[in-house]
């Protein structure tokens, strides 16, 4: 388990640098704050230390399931 929560931030970080660059080349209007709002979650993810505590991961999952349901569908259909 700990090796997986070690390597989260990195398979996380790659996921936004895939999205941001599909952002980009489709000139999203709203890509700052998407960016911002994924450079703050990575930052965060990465200040988090093993063992990780239930907040945490509670933290963690709600971050990317309301993050995917608001945020990334506003962009759906136009990338």
């Amino acid at each position: 388990m700990g090796q997986i929560l070690r390597s989260f931030p990195k398979l996380i970080d790659t996921h936004f640098h895939n999205e941001e660059a599909m952002m980009k080349k489709a000139n999203y209007g709203d890509f700052e704050s998407h960016h911002n709002a994924h450079t703050d979650f990575v930052a965060t993810l990465k200040s988090v230390t093993t063992p990780v505590n239930d907040a945490q991961l509670h933290w963690a999952k709600d971050w990317l399931v309301t993050h995917i349901k608001g945020t990334d569908f506003k962009y759906k259909g136009k990338l």
